[in-house]
């Protein structure tokens, strides 16, 4: 069996533990609907999220393609929630697998943070106008690149990791994220503090930072770097 694939893996974190003075925040999990999509941590991570202080929603089956049942997911702490809007509206941080949807973008909450994979046609210009009025902000998971360049979730993916490990991975960088948006009411400083993220904001309160995801959506891109050190 594989050791947890922690060498040469560079996260913003490496460890899971969260400091317990965290402030109450809510971070909401969306279920796969692609079950083939990876599963994005471990029950024990989102028990280690929960006991930080954190409220953790997450949409009842979250694991069931996982082998991971309703029942081991309230066991360790978080709320189990029938309906995905209630999720999406009450979050802080929104965290899903695949790309925002026309149908989510309408109840997503004011200065939301939202961590999920983009393409660059995910986002149309009608989304783009509501992103922008409801100042959302967005990193791509499948952009985020460590600290040596390199592209996280494509490496954990294409590795010969067990299904275990991968999860594992993807977890501490998952905590890692969660970590740094939940301890600061400023985004800015976020970025500024942690330049590695900067490969994957795509949305920064509203402005679309991607020049092809602008173009797509037939809006005006800015620059994350004049916005967060302008």
């Amino acid at each position: 069996m594989h050791e947890k694939p922690n060498q040469n893996i560079d996260t913003a974190t490496q460890e899971l533990t969260l400091d317990t003075s965290t402030r109450e925040y809510s971070i909401g999990f969306l279920k796969n609907q692609n079950t083939t999509d990876p599963l994005l941590l471990t029950i024990e991570q989102l028990g280690i999220l929960v006991e930080s202080g954190l409220h953790v929603m997450v949409e009842r089956g979250f694991g069931e393609s996982y082998q991971i049942s309703d029942l081991m997911l309230s066991e360790a702490g978080v709320e189990l929630c029938d309906n995905p809007i209630y999720i999406i509206r009450q979050s802080q941080i929104l965290i899903q697998y695949a790309p925002p949807t026309a149908a989510q973008v309408p109840f997503m909450r004011e200065r939301q943070i939202l961590l999920s994979c983009v393409e660059t046609d995910s986002i149309d210009h009608t989304m783009a106008q509501m992103l922008y009025r409801l100042k959302i902000s967005a990193l791509a998971l499948n952009r985020y690149k460590d600290r040596n360049g390199m592209l996280f979730l494509p490496f954990i993916l294409d590795s010969n990791y067990t299904f275990k490990d991968q999860t594992y991975a993807l977890g501490v960088l998952l905590s890692s994220l969660i970590q740094i948006f939940s301890h600061t009411n400023n985004l800015k400083n976020s970025v500024q503090w942690n330049p590695e993220l900067v490969s994957s904001v795509y949305l920064f309160h509203g402005n679309i930072c991607d020049p092809l995801i602008a173009e797509h959506a037939q809006v005006p891109w800015k620059d994350l770097m004049d916005l967060c050190w302008g």
